[in-house]
């Protein structure tokens, strides 16, 4: 089966020491079965 990733970026609400908005990346594998164990498809750094 494949694996599908999902990604997803947004601005925060606030700004960085140039006066520039904060901008964060998110990047998950989504489930592929209904019993997918949830916990190993999202870490963040």
């Amino acid at each position: 089966m494949t694996i599908i990733w999902e990604l997803d970026f947004y601005s925060r609400p606030i700004v960085d020491e140039n006066k520039k908005k904060v901008w964060e990346v998110l990047l998950c594998e989504s489930p592929t079965t209904i019993d997918a164990d949830t916990s190993n498809l999202f870490r963040f750094a």
